[in-house]
């Protein structure tokens, strides 16, 4: 979702203006930021304001911008994904684009008038990242396993569901959560001993994604899985007893049996 609609928040930006348009140059400049926090999905665009109220429109005004946590100002010039628009009729706008997850941060404005400078109250910026690829592989072991996992997402609260020809699951899988160094969080889920002649699902939900994110594996005769793709597959004979697999390099073709019977 966009970071706020942008005529509604420039009209509050001119109210403040007016209401405070009474500032006189022996008194302290108010550097006012909306909104306080401000969310977005990875790869879009966010923009961050700041109202400056001065009496004299003509007064000249440098405004600076800076994140918390980070030395110095932004370098606006050296980094082509934030933008500064000129200061005009009393705000500043920073465009930041295609946001990334280290993109996340507290981004404060500076103005300096007459000398004084005078610092924003901080717009905190928040990247949501999907959790998208959802990807089904096979776990090859002696009883046929479907594995499912995310790309690393955030924030990490998500949902994570298997189906069995469209029903859903409600036993026999497992779900594992990981956080990276990066920051981000992955998960995976095994599920075990699936059936044969049956199409599974695994979806996930995240608020960063519209609709959730799913994948699917289709589970062939025989205990024979293979995703929609047409992915090579593990098949096994008699699975719940078999020590040993033949492994199929597509579903419906001839086996090549591995070390070892099935028994």
């Amino acid at each position: 979702m966009s970071a706020f609609d942008l005529p509604s928040y420039l009209s509050v930006l001119g109210i403040i203006y007016i209401g405070l348009c009474t500032v006189t140059e022996g008194s302290s400049l108010s550097v006012r930021q909306l909104p306080i926090r401000v969310t977005a999905v990875k790869r879009t665009n966010v923009s961050i304001y700041c109202s400056i109220p001065l009496f004299d429109h003509n007064t000249w005004v440098d405004v600076y911008w800076r994140r918390d946590g980070q030395e110095g100002i932004l370098d606006l010039t050296a980094d082509t994904t934030k933008i500064m628009t000129p200061f005009r009729q009393g705000s500043a706008e920073l465009r930041l684009l295609k946001v990334n997850f280290q993109d996340s941060g507290v981004y404060y404005c500076s103005a300096r008038v007459n000398g004084k400078i005078s610092n924003g109250n901080g717009t905190e910026l928040i990247v949501y990242v999907p959790p998208t690829p959802v990807k089904i592989t096979r776990v090859s072991s002696t009883f046929l396993t479907l594995l499912c996992t995310t790309a690393g997402f955030f924030p990490k609260e998500f949902n994570l569901t298997w189906y069995k020809n469209n029903i859903e699951i409600t036993s026999g899988m497992k779900i594992t959560e990981i956080q990276n160094e990066g920051g981000l969080y992955q998960v995976s889920s095994l599920l075990n001993l699936p059936e044969a002649g049956s199409a599974y699902t695994c979806q996930v939900s995240h608020i960063s994604l519209e609709n959730p994110a799913n994948d699917s594996y289709m589970v062939r005769s025989q205990g024979c899985a293979r995703r929609s793709d047409g992915e090579s597959a593990l098949c096994c004979s008699q699975p719940q007893r078999a020590r040993k697999c033949l492994e199929f390099q597509m579903c419906g073709r001839g086996p090549r049996p591995c070390t070892g019977q099935a028994r």
